[in-house]
């Protein structure tokens, strides 16, 4: 599933995730810290305010990983939170080990 949100410049961002991923790992019961992560980066921080307010939503934990020079690098094939399965707070702490 993919999902476009008009950011504050303008321009369009585009969100994507797995319905099956949403429908067996989401759990909007946890704390935010003890939910499943999935990473966000980019240049509009207000976009991704917005697009971490609709992960949280729908039962998972948004984990800003940066500016897209750097963020976008950390979520890269090869890096130490690709392809991971984390908590928030796992994940947080996995960036700040040098992901």
């Amino acid at each position: 599933m993919k999902i476009g949100i008009l950011g504050s410049g303008g321009e369009v961002i585009f969100f994507g995730v797995s319905v099956l991923f949403l429908k067996t790992q989401a759990d909007k019961t946890l704390p935010l810290d003890e939910r499943r992560a999935i990473f966000i980066a980019g240049d509009d921080s207000v976009a991704k305010e917005t697009v971490a307010k609709l992960i949280e939503s729908i039962g998972f934990a948004a984990v800003d990983s940066g500016f897209l020079s750097e963020g976008g690098r950390n979520q890269q094939p090869g890096s130490a939170i690709y392809n991971k399965e984390l908590t928030a707070a796992d994940a947080a702490k996995a960036l700040t080990m040098g992901a």
